[in-house]
C-alpha cells in the first residue's frame, strides 16, 4: 500500500489529437508555416475545445486566435518530430478505501458512511523529453465515470495538488501529503510533523514534483470534472495528482477519462504550439 508517491510501473502514451499554432502576423509565425509548406488561409480556426481550455496563449493580455494544422503531407513531418515527446498516463490508479470502522474520522464524515464510500486515489502522469524539447505549461483534465445512475454518484471530495501548495515550501521538488480527520488532503514540507492526520497505512506519503519553481491552478472539488494546470516552470516531467472520492454505495465500477493540453518548446521552432491529446481511460475501482 506504500506505493503511494512512487512512479507507476506502466504509462500509456497519449496520442496527439490537435496541433495548434498561434495566428500571429510575425516573422516567427511565418517561418513556422513556411518550414512545413503550410498555407495560413488553409488552416482551420479552432473553436474553444471545452471549458478546460482556460489558458490560451496570451500577448498583451488578450488570447490569440489559434489555428489547427489539418491533415496534410507537411503534418506527417511535424508528427514525426512530435513523437519524440512521450506524454503518458498510468492506465490504473493507486487506491486506498477508507474503512467503514475508521476510528478517528470526524463525526461529519462518520454520519455519511451509511450512504457513501470514500477512496484515496493517486493517478500517474509522466513526460519523457529529449534535450531539445521543453513543456513549460500543461493542463491535465480528468472526467470521472461510474456505473451509477447519476454522474454525481462519484465526485471528488478533495484534490491535490491545489492552490494551497503555492504557499507550502517545496524541498528538492517534494512535499508530503496526508489525510486528516475531515478527509482533506493536507500538504506539508518534507520532515514537518502535521497533527490531526488519521491513522492509515499510507499517511503521510511523499509527493514528487521534480521541480521547486512552479504555479498551479486546480479545480474540481465536489465535482466529477477535475483540472490541474501547471505553469511558470522550466519543464514539466509529470506528477501524481491525488484526490479523495466520495462514492455512492451502489457504485461498483469507477474509472476516469484523461486528456492533456500542453505547450511545446523546441530548439528549432520559433513559436510555441499547443498540443491537445486524445482521451485515455484510467481504471480506478475495482483495482
Amino acid at each position: 500500500m506504500k506505493s503511494f508517491g512512487t512512479k507507476f510501473r506502466i504509462y500509456k502514451p497519449f496520442k496527439i489529437e490537435h496541433l495548434a499554432v498561434p495566428d500571429v502576423r510575425t516573422n516567427s509565425g511565418t517561418k513556422f508555416l513556411n518550414r512545413y509548406g503550410l498555407q495560413r488561409e488553409k488552416l482551420t480556426e479552432i473553436m474553444p475545445m471545452d471549458k478546460a481550455r482556460i489558458y490560451k496563449m496570451r500577448r498583451g493580455g488578450e488570447p490569440h486566435p489559434l489555428k489547427v494544422v489539418g491533415k496534410s503531407r507537411p503534418l506527417d513531418k511535424i508528427k514525426k518530430e512530435l513523437n519524440k515527446v512521450v506524454v503518458g498516463v498510468a492506465p490504473g490508479a493507486n487506491v486506498y478505501q477508507i474503512p467503514s470502522n475508521q476510528p478517528d474520522l470526524d463525526k461529519s464524515i462518520k454520519n455519511t458512511l451509511g450512504e457513501f464510500n470514500y477512496y484515496i486515489v493517486e493517478l500517474g502522469l509522466n513526460v519523457m523529453l529529449g534535450r531539445q524539447f521543453k513543456i513549460p505549461e500543461l493542463l491535465f483534465q480528468i472526467d470521472l465515470k461510474s456505473d451509477g445512475q447519476n454522474k454525481t454518484d462519484v465526485t471528488a471530495y478533495d484534490i491535490a495538488p491545489d492552490n494551497k501548495i503555492k504557499h507550502v515550501k517545496v524541498l528538492s521538488g517534494k512535499i508530503n501529503l496526508g489525510v486528516n480527520k475531515l478527509l482533506k488532503l493536507i500538504p506539508s514540507p518534507i520532515g514537518q510533523i502535521v497533527s490531526g492526520l488519521i491513522e492509515i497505512e499510507i499517511n503521510p506519503w511523499e509527493f514528487d514534483w521534480g521541480f521547486n519553481k512552479f504555479m498551479i491552478d486546480a479545480c474540481g472539488r465536489k465535482n466529477y470534472h477535475l483540472y490541474w494546470r501547471v505553469y511558470k516552470t522550466n519543464v514539466i516531467q509529470g506528477f501524481n495528482p491525488c484526490m479523495i472520492l466520495k462514492v455512492r454505495k451502489n457504485v461498483k465500477n469507477i474509472s476516469a477519462s484523461a486528456k492533456c493540453i500542453y505547450k511545446l518548446k523546441t530548439n528549432w521552432w520559433d513559436i510555441t504550439p499547443d498540443i491537445k491529446t486524445n482521451a485515455q481511460k484510467i481504471k480506478i475501482w475495482p483495482m
